[in-house]
């Protein structure tokens, strides 16, 4: 969480008057810089690269930078902060599968092929929805989850994991490389609302596809799965909920061991 806390100051504050530089779209809740000949975020960009500021939404930065294989994809780093909602519900939503086949109306398929409790792991299939002239994409992941009560932290880490018993279906397109890690940290409690995140994502499509296509779906695809997720995590009940396979686990087995 201190990583992006930094990027916010490196690349998108002014150093003179320490109010947000304007980049994007213009929050309401957000003072921005005034300064003359102030500093543009481009010019903060070039002096702490690699990351460049690429959206701004309520409640939500989000930078990115080009990935160092797949120099035409890119990396995406999210910064949120949401009053509204409990780091625990937050972080709980999220591993209830049942739950966000409900909320979540990109998920064509989404299960847990394997469970590992005693690691606080599992083996993941996903289908997600694309636009109907696109083939699905599938990805099979292995998702780890941990919280850390002395520096109260909640951490959720999703990478590509080829898995045997779900072996590629046809006219489905199989994403070998994904990636993502959730930082929660409540402003307060656990269960009490407030609470900032950090989000790091990459998937690569395998295909060759359209900037455009690739623009529009970082544009649109992770603030609105976010929002989503948002809502979701409000409309469950305080504490864990009790929808999916997810709540009895989180109420036993998560500790303090390494993750």
């Amino acid at each position: 969480m201190m990583h992006v806390q930094i990027l916010c100051e490196e690349t998108i504050t002014c150093k003179k008057c320490c109010s947000r530089i304007k980049f994007d779209q213009e929050s309401k809740t957000t003072t921005y810089c005034c300064c003359p000949n102030g500093p543009s975020v481009s010019q903060l960009s070039q002096e702490s690269p690699p990351w460049s500021p690429y959206l701004e939404r309520p409640d939500l930065i989000i930078w990115r930078h080009s990935h160092h294989v797949h120099k035409s994809l890119y990396v995406y780093k999210v910064y949120g902060k949401y009053n509204d909602v409990s780091a625990r519900n937050f972080f709980s939503t999220q591993l209830d599968t049942e739950y966000r086949r409900v909320w979540d109306s990109s998920v064509a398929d989404l299960r847990v092929v394997e469970s590992f409790p005693e690691k606080n792991m599992d083996i993941i299939y996903w289908e997600m929805e694309w636009p109907r002239m696109f083939a699905n994409r599938d990805y099979v992941f292995v998702r780890r989850y941990h919280i850390d009560y002395e520096q109260k932290l909640m951490i959720v880490v999703n990478k590509s994991y080829p898995n045997p018993k779900v072996p590629p279906k046809q006219r489905i397109h199989r994403v070998n490389e994904y990636y993502s890690v959730m930082v929660i940290k409540p402003l307060t409690d656990f269960d009490e609302p407030g609470i900032e995140f950090s989000l790091t994502y990459f998937d690569n499509p395998g295909l060759s596809l359209p900037q455009y296509i690739v623009s529009w779906v970082a544009a649109t695809g992770l603030p609105d799965f976010l929002g989503k997720l948002r809502e979701a995590a409000k409309s469950a009940r305080t504490g864990v909920s009790n929808r999916g396979e997810c709540s009895s686990r989180l109420s036993s087995n998560l500790t303090d061991e390494s993750f």
